[in-house]
């Protein structure tokens, strides 16, 4: 046999061909895992917004508010505000009967921080008791 031959010339060639090594790292694995990786972080905070108000609320579906309404605010370090006034725990009852007496109905909203202590917002029910008035409605964030 001729080792000449254009046949085998080029039948050595293939077989030297097929022998290299594959010198590459395929990365689709790694880039897919990263990208679930980020799709799931991302899409946990898009959904939080920053508190709004002096008030961080509880969440809820819906809630109503009326202009004249007797609306009480506790914050976070336990001050009250009647509407938009500081106020002190002992002036509260006043504020509330004279709310009722100009033609507010007979409800009192309250804000209550969401981290706010439990006895700051006993004490307010316990002045609103005070006022009279029975009927207190808890206000919260709609999502």
């Amino acid at each position: 046999m001729n080792a000449t031959h254009p046949r085998w010339g080029l039948a050595a060639l293939r077989r030297r061909d097929q022998n290299k090594l594959l010198c590459r790292i395929d990365l689709w694995g790694f880039v897919s895992v990263m990208l679930a990786l980020v799709i799931m972080f991302m899409s946990r905070t898009w959904g939080h917004d920053l508190p709004r108000g002096t008030v961080d609320l509880v969440r809820i579906h819906h809630s109503a508010l009326r202009e004249d309404s007797l609306h009480i605010k506790v914050q976070r370090t336990g001050d009250i505000y009647f509407g938009d006034l500081h106020i002190s725990r002992d002036e509260l009852p006043d504020r509330i009967r004279d709310g009722v007496k100009n033609g507010a109905e007979k409800k009192v909203y309250i804000s209550a921080d969401a981290r706010a202590r439990y006895q700051a917002v006993e004490e307010v029910l316990n002045q609103v008791r005070l006022a009279g008035v029975e009927n207190v409605c808890f206000l919260a964030e709609s999502f």
